[in-house]
Order: C-alpha cells, then structure tokens, then sequence
C-alpha cells in the first residue's frame, strides 16, 4: 500500500525532516488496496489530480508492504518515480466553464 500525505503550509518549512508522513490512520490518498490486481504484477501506475489552498504543498509518502497471505512472493524492491504538473485550478475542481474553442 501506497500512503500519500498532504501538508498545505503558508511558509516554506525550515526543515523538510519536520514533515509528517502517512500511516495507515491518517493519510490523505491511498493506492494498491485490491490485492487480486497485485499479486504476481511487477509494475503499478497511480495517479490524481488536487490543488492546494497555500503557498507551500507538500505531499509525504510512505509504503506499506502486505501480501495479504496470498502469496510467499515478497516484493521487497520498489522503484518510485513522482511525477508533479502546475495546473489550473478549474483543471483539478472542473468549475464547470468551458473553454472557447479558437476561430
């Protein structure tokens, strides 16, 4: 399980240790709940789209590894690639205008 925290902070933090992270009572997003679609998979994609009320966001992981006793298969080697876009605020929240399509 994939557990993402979101921190919204009016001030750049002077240290980033100072950030909580995510467990499994107190998180913002999760990813990898249904065990069936994982077990024997190598590869996984999450995604989402939010916006943030502050000048700072930051968004905290942790990973939790369970097999759910479906499975001896351990997958004890991850490699995460994150990957963030600036956008709009209608894009994240649709505000339900439509954009004018070009003459």
């Amino acid at each position: 399980m994939i557990y993402i925290k979101k921190i919204e902070l009016a001030q750049q933090p002077t240290e980033l240790s100072s950030l909580t992270f995510p467990n499994i009572a107190d998180y913002f997003k999760s990813f990898g709940e249904d065990p069936l679609s994982q077990v024997y998979s190598s590869e996984f994609e999450y995604t989402f789209t939010n916006f943030s009320s502050q000048l700072y966001t930051y968004y905290t992981m942790a990973i939790y590894e369970n097999n759910w006793g479906l499975t001896e298969q351990r997958k004890s080697e991850y490699q995460i690639k994150v990957e963030a876009d600036v956008i709009d605020l209608c894009e994240a929240i649709d505000c339900g205008v439509e954009e004018e399509e070009p003459a």
